[in-house]
């Protein structure tokens, strides 16, 4: 799971905090790696790594430009979204969670058992 809050300042800059946990336990990931590219060609425009309590922002984003928020862990599937941050100060509640590879290649293998 990964709650998002987004701010804007007045220079037209965005930040975004979040927590980022394993989807299955609910423990939060330390070292968990959180960034930001630009939509267009990848390039990076900013990055971090999550703390103890799975804590990170990222600061100085740019305004209504499609970015892709990029979560990777050791072990974890990566987890991609499209973003655009706005003028205003949102929070989202993403729903979204890391989830560890072997745990996805049995649930793929579970579910292709189960089709055939």
């Amino acid at each position: 799971m990964l709650m998002l809050t987004a701010s804007v300042s007045l220079a037209q800059k965005a930040s975004i905090k979040g927590v980022v946990v394993d989807s299955l336990s609910g423990e939060p990931m330390e070292h968990a790696t959180v960034a930001v590219v630009n939509a267009k060609d990848t390039s990076l425009i900013s990055y971090t790594v999550t703390q103890k309590n799975g804590a990170f922002l990222l600061s100085g984003l740019p305004t209504n430009i499609g970015t892709k928020l990029i979560i990777s862990a050791m072990a974890y599937n990566t987890l991609r979204r499209y973003l655009i941050l706005n003028q205003a100060k949102q929070r989202v509640w993403a729903g979204w969670g890391l989830m560890p590879k072997i745990l996805t290649k049995w649930w793929l293998r579970q579910n292709e058992r189960l089709s055939s």
